[in-house]
């Protein structure tokens, strides 16, 4: 019987630990689920998806208001208002640290971000010159819509809120 060659991927954990406001916490990849349940509700990162290539730096650029969103599904609380609050005051080196690890953890079994959208294309969730989220035919939900079963986990803000208002 011959024996199976064992990778980074396969000895590596599924978290790291962080030290946020004097206490370590478990940092983690993010879902599909979650990435399209933010994608709905920050719409301005629905463009990014349509890169071939995306930085950090990018995300940080287009919807600094979906940081603290992004941080609090990597810590395990994806839609966690409170989270996502204690998120946002995070000093910014440390955010940067949180944020290096999800990206890391959340693309490490796909070949990075393009190797995501590369495999997102070839299952038809995303097509060619569509929006993001439209590979099944449907239309891309709006921000306020109920959710459905892509971003479940991601709370609805009720007609005329804003997300992340401060």
């Amino acid at each position: 019987m011959a024996e199976e060659a064992i990778g980074l991927q396969d000895i590596a954990p599924d978290f790291v630990t962080v030290r946020v406001k004097g206490e370590d916490r478990q940092v983690t990849g993010i879902s599909l689920q979650t990435i399209f349940g933010l994608v709905r509700r920050f719409p301005q990162l629905q463009p990014l998806l349509e890169l071939k290539e995306l930085t950090p730096m990018q995300i940080v650029e287009v919807a600094p208001d979906a940081i603290g969103a992004i941080l609090a599904a990597g810590f395990g609380k994806p839609g966690d208002l409170a989270a996502e609050k204690d998120s946002e005051t995070i000093a910014v080196g440390r955010q940067m640290q949180v944020f290096d690890a999800i990206w890391k953890l959340t693309f490490v079994d796909v070949g990075g971000f393009q190797g995501f959208l590369q495999r997102m294309f070839q299952l038809g969730i995303l097509r060619a010159g569509s929006p993001a989220g439209k590979g099944n035919g449907s239309a891309t939900p709006s921000p306020r819509e109920p959710p459905s079963s892509l971003g479940a986990d991601i709370p609805q803000e009720p007609s005329g809120a804003t997300p992340l208002a401060s």
